[in-house]
């Protein structure tokens, strides 16, 4: 059995059949109706839908992996109190993986920026959160306060927890470990952040949805 094709093959095919026919293609088999056309979108946008939520899943495990590091320095009287810092920022990041969209950041300038969103999409966006919504995604009109300010109350926890690890690394003689304890909360939400741009770029229903074209036997 061929193996299916990955979702940037599919979309240059589709690419390619989202054209509109000439009157010599009338009778090709690549000639579809606007059912077809939509048929289609859907089917991508589903696989791609479905791919992104198994990334944001697997993305999980990096935060809460990252926890085992900071195990030792919990029960270290010294380091306790930057230790829960740092556990409480990999849990936030966390959580946000998996509450908010596979595609969405939490935050307003980023999201904006990733989709691309300009007045000629805003209804498409409207439609895929309220779908979102129905397969049990948080919604930004519907999401808790948690849910909206977290995304920026993590944002400034991983800049200060990354200063904080240069300050009291100076102050006890340059120690790395500090350094190391302090940046790796912020490594970790930017990989989930990028990771989110990434996903966001890839929308089948967006970038075709324009290629569309009418059927000449309709």
């Amino acid at each position: 059995m061929p193996s299916p094709l990955s979702l940037s093959d599919q979309t240059t095919r589709l690419r390619r059949t989202f054209h509109y026919p000439h009157d010599s293609d009338s009778d090709s088999p690549e000639a579809m109706d606007e059912q077809e056309q939509d048929n289609l979108i859907q089917t991508l946008t589903a696989q791609n839908a479905s791919q992104n939520t198994t990334t944001a899943r697997t993305l999980i495990l990096l935060p809460l992996l990252s926890t085992i590091a900071y195990v030792r320095p919990l029960f270290d009287p010294a380091t306790a109190s930057f230790a829960i810092f740092c556990l409480t920022s990999l849990l936030a990041t966390a959580f946000l993986l998996y509450r908010l969209p596979p595609t969405e950041t939490g935050i307003a300038v980023v999201d904006d920026w990733a989709h691309k969103r300009t007045p000629a999409n805003i209804s498409l966006r409207q439609h895929n959160q309220t779908l979102r919504g129905l397969l049990g995604r948080a919604q930004v009109e519907m999401r808790s306060p948690l849910e909206r300010t977290l995304p920026y109350l993590n944002l400034g926890l991983v800049v200060l927890l990354s200063l904080m690890g240069l300050v009291r690394g100076e102050q006890r003689g340059g120690g790395f470990g500090w350094v190391s304890m302090g940046n790796v909360p912020g490594l970790v939400y930017s990989v989930a952040i990028t990771a989110k741009i990434v996903m966001a770029g890839v929308d089948p229903e967006r970038e075709l949805s324009g290629l569309k074209y009418g059927y000449k036997g309709a």
